[in-house]
C-alpha cells in the first residue's frame, strides 16, 4: 500500500458509492464542520450534555491514506492514532495480484480498531490479525421514487423553547442509553442539545396527551446525504405508529430539499428492519467494524 496525498483522487474512488464510503468522504473534507468537531467534545452522560472542554476536541494525529496505485487504485486505507494503538478502515476490491503484499502490510500496521464494508476485506482483516469481535450495522437508504409515508400521528418540529417538555420526556425514559449515555451514546440528548446551538439538526416529536411520545433527529452526513442520528420511542407507545409517522416526516423533509437519506442501524435491528422496509428503505451495505474502532483516539491511549 501506498501513501497517498491525492484528496481528488481518493474522492472519486468513495464517490463510486457515497453512501457506503460516507464515513470517509466526511474525513477527507479540508476541515471538519462544526457538528464533527462537537460530537468529538461533547458526549451525555445521565441525560445531560457534558462539554469535555476545547482541547478535547481538537484531533490529536492526523490521518493517513493509502491506496494501491496512484493510477487506478482498487483499494483504499484510513489509518487514524498512534502505534500502538492505530485504526484501519480498509475499503475496495481485493485482487489476487495484490493480495500477499496487502496481508504483509495489514500485519506490520497491526491495528487494535478495523472496519470495513467489504466481506472478503473482513476475512482477510480476521485472518491476518485474529479478530474475532466483529460487530455489523445496516446502512441504509430511500428514494423519492420508492418511499411510502406513512403518517397516522401529527408530528412537529420542537423548538428550544419546549425544553421543559422535552426534559419531561428525558426524565421519563432515563432507563435507555439512547436517552441517558449510560453504555451508549444518547443520541436523544446530544441532538437536542445540538439543535439549541444552532448547529444543523432538526428534531421532531410526536405527542398524545400533551406529552412526547417519541422524537426523531436528522442531520448532514456528507454533501449529498442526511442521517437519522435518533430514533427513539417510549416504551408504552411502541407499535402504535408514531415510529413509522416520526421517520415518515423526517425523510420527507430530507427529499425535499433534493438530498439522499440515510440510516446506520448498528447491533440488532429488531422492530427497526420492518420499520425500514415498510418505508420503502433498501440495504445499501452493512458495515463490519470490533468495537476498539469506535474508541477516542484518547481513551485508547489509556491503555498504556
Amino acid at each position: 500500500m501506498i501513501p497517498c496525498d491525492d484528496t481528488e483522487m481518493m474522492l472519486d474512488f468513495c464517490h463510486r458509492d457515497h453512501l457506503r464510503y460516507g464515513e470517509l468522504i466526511s474525513g477527507l473534507a479540508p476541515s471538519p464542520t462544526a457538528l464533527d468537531e462537537l460530537m468529538e467534545r461533547y458526549w451525555v452522560d445521565d441525560g445531560h450534555l457534558v462539554d469535555r472542554g476545547q482541547e478535547a476536541s481538537e484531533p490529536e494525529v492526523h490521518k493517513q491514506y493509502y491506496v494501491d496505485s496512484r493510477e487506478n487504485p482498487s483499494l483504499l486505507a484510513c489509518v487514524s492514532g498512534v502505534k500502538p494503538h492505530l485504526k484501519l478502515r480498509l475499503e475496495g476490491e481485493l485482487q489476487s495480484t495484490n493480495d500477499q503484499e496487502l496481508r504483509a502490510w495489514i500485519r506490520q500496521l497491526a491495528p487494535v480498531g478495523v472496519a470495513t464494508t467489504r466481506e472478503d476485506i473482513k476475512r482477510c482483516l480476521s485472518e491476518e490479525l485474529g479478530v474475532t469481535d466483529w460487530a455489523e450495522a445496516g446502512q441504509y437508504t430511500v428514494t423519492a421514487e420508492d418511499f411510502k409515508p406513512r403518517i397516522v400521528h401529527p408530528v412537529r418540529r420542537l423548538s428550544p423553547a419546549d425544553r421543559p417538555l422535552w426534559r419531561r420526556f428525558v426524565e421519563g425514559n432515563m432507563d435507555d442509553s439512547m436517552v441517558s449515555g449510560r453504555n451508549g451514546c444518547g443520541s436523544v440528548v446530544r441532538d437536542f442539545e445540538f439543535m439549541c446551538m444552532g448547529l444543523p439538526v432538526d428534531y421532531y416529536v410526536t405527542e398524545k396527551g400533551g406529552e412526547i411520545a417519541g422524537v426523531v433527529s436528522i442531520g448532514p452526513s456528507t454533501d449529498r446525504c442526511d442521517c437519522v442520528g435518533a430514533l427513539f420511542v417510549a416504551p408504552e407507545h411502541r407499535r402504535q405508529g408514531f415510529g413509522r409517522s416520526l421517520l415518515s416526516a423526517a425523510v420527507q423533509d430530507i427529499l425535499a430539499r433534493g438530498r439522499q437519506p440515510f440510516y446506520f442501524a448498528g447491533g440488532d435491528p429488531g422492530p427497526l428492519l420492518p420499520l425500514l422496509i415498510g418505508l420503502g428503505y433498501r440495504l445499501n451495505s452493512s458495515f463490519y467494524s470490533n468495537e476498539r474502532y469506535w474508541w477516542y483516539d484518547w481513551v485508547l491511549a489509556q491503555e498504556g
